[in-house]
């Protein structure tokens, strides 16, 4: 509920609010994600995003170029997800993961047009307003910008990870992507989601003009089934992966 009010705020005051009349017929869609709605922390940011809206009665679809998730048994009517009420629009959802990198690479490329074709037809059904996108790729950020500016909505980024500061991302190709990303991506998109206090600053380094609206923690403690001890002092909870 309250990222759905600071997230309308957001557009309002941004001016990002360019088709909807009122806020109930605000209309988002969800770009970039391509891991598994359940098996990937993308995917399950995702749905917390998409069910936060749609609990005030924002449409979201979020449009996943993940490979077909029939193996691992979950369950969908359509495009539509049982129990959640996400319009989940898959533009490979009858596609298995190939083996061969070659083809699987190629593929890759190949549903970005496949996307784009999705994206004119919710276009033509709802009018977007603004699409929430999460990437790390310069070349997928000129894309969706491309995308956006042809359907005339906005693209607000979510800022999760400084590629620079990782050492991991030590191949030259990489350590390109994150040059151009981070000097250009900022001025391009038309407002920011960062996580972070230092991801904000980041930002405003860059593009000192941008909206930026920093996004609170979303977890859903219906799926914490024990009952936490009531402590009488201050303790630290700490969710996530053991890896970090």
């Amino acid at each position: 509920y309250c990222f759905k009010i600071y997230f309308i705020l957001f557009l309002q005051l941004t001016n990002l609010m360019t088709n909807s009349k009122y806020i109930n017929t605000l209309n988002i869609v969800y770009l970039g994600s391509s891991g598994s709605l359940f098996g990937s922390a993308s995917g399950l940011k995702a749905r917390l995003i998409a069910r936060a809206l749609i609990a005030e009665n924002v449409n979201v679809t979020i449009v996943s170029k993940s490979w077909n998730d029939s193996n691992k048994g979950i369950s969908f009517v359509g495009d539509t997800l049982e129990n959640e009420g996400i319009a989940y629009c898959r533009v490979a959802s009858e596609l298995s993961r190939p083996s061969n990198i070659v083809k699987r690479n190629l593929l890759k490329y190949l549903l970005f047009i496949r996307e784009f074709t999705e994206l004119k037809r919710i276009n033509k059904l709802m009018s977007i307003d603004a699409g929430i996108l999460v990437t790390r790729s310069f070349i997928s950020m000129l894309f969706y910008r491309f995308v956006s500016k042809i359907l005339c909505f906005s693209l607000v980024i979510n800022y999760m990870e400084y590629g620079s500061a990782m050492v991991t991302r030590n191949k030259f190709s990489q350590k390109v992507n994150d040059y151009f990303y981070e000097r250009f991506t900022f001025k391009l998109v038309d407002a920011a989601l960062p996580i972070s206090e230092v991801l904000k600053n980041l930002i405003l380094n860059v593009n000192r003009g941008l909206p930026v609206l920093k996004t609170p923690v979303l977890v859903d403690m219906n799926c914490f089934q024990k009952d936490l001890p009531k402590w009488d002092y201050k303790y630290f909870l700490f969710c996530g992966a053991a890896a970090f």
